[in-house]
């Protein structure tokens, strides 16, 4: 789906935004999903799908908000991941 040096780019982001926070699971198969392990029936994720001619990037944080992004550029996509990725950061520090 992303090329190798993306993934590990992607793999230490979530290293260090989410090392005290074992609950943060991150799997890449068919998609990139990012999610915290809970309780909750929706979890706050965060998605990317590939498409043909690029990528779907969606956040939802558990709760109300829900965004998503259409890019076919793989460095764009990384940059909108880290965001998403410093929200739900953010969300977790106020549980």
């Amino acid at each position: 789906m992303f090329s190798q040096i993306a993934e590990r780019r992607i793999q230490n982001l979530i290293k260090s935004y989410f090392s005290a926070h074992p609950e943060v699971i991150l799997e890449m198969h068919e998609a990139l999903i990012i999610y915290v392990k809970n309780e909750n029936i929706d979890p706050p994720c965060i998605e990317i799908k590939k498409q043909n001619n690029g990528f779907e990037i969606s956040f939802w944080d558990g709760y109300a908000l829900s965004e998503s992004q259409f890019e076919d550029d793989e460095d764009k996509v990384l940059k909108i991941l880290k965001t998403y990725v410093r929200k739900l950061a953010k969300n977790l520090r106020k549980i």
